[in-house]
């Protein structure tokens, strides 16, 4: 007798919301090398296709960049070519939709990680979050377990990819 293959979770992404990628995507799908490049850039078809709305956060650009120019990729990552990937490829290829924060949602996101005791790094997560919920989208992200507790509505607003 076969032994019946186990189903895969289905993804909570059914469509219609946008996503917003969050930076761990977004670099993966821009280097071919990267080891999640395959997933990641299944996403952007999607998009390229018009299945699937893109957004990204305006401080998530400056942390790809970050991470692009700092890659340990043989040959490197130059400053110029990534600018280029984001400008050329994210922003104008893709047409993504750049969601910034005010002063006073940046403030407000400060205040939130601030009374639920959250401290470091968490803080850029929960920027990209608020600029998703800004948008009404999901957050696309490799990093889910980051990102559960910095969304208003946990799980239900992040997507695996």
């Amino acid at each position: 007798m076969k032994r019946p293959r186990a189903q895969e979770k289905p993804s909570p992404y059914a469509g219609g919301r946008p996503l917003l990628f969050d930076t761990n995507v977004v670099v993966a799908a821009l280097v071919e090398r990267h080891p999640h490049h395959e997933r990641a850039v299944l996403w952007l078809k999607r998009v390229l296709a018009g299945e699937v709305a893109l957004f990204l956060a305006q401080h998530g650009l400056a942390e790809s960049f970050a991470v692009l120019t700092v890659l340990p990729l043989k040959p490197a990552v130059t400053p110029d070519q990534a600018a280029r990937l984001l400008r050329d490829g994210l922003v104008g290829t893709c047409k993504a939709t750049v969601v910034n924060l005010t002063t006073m949602e940046y403030l407000d996101t400060i205040t939130r990680c601030a009374l639920r005791g959250m401290t470091g790094g968490v803080i850029h997560d929960a920027v990209i979050a608020r600029c998703a919920e800004k948008a009404g989208a999901q957050v696309l992200t490799f990093n889910q377990r980051h990102f559960v507790h910095v969304c208003r509505n946990g799980a239900a607003d992040i997507v695996a990819p």
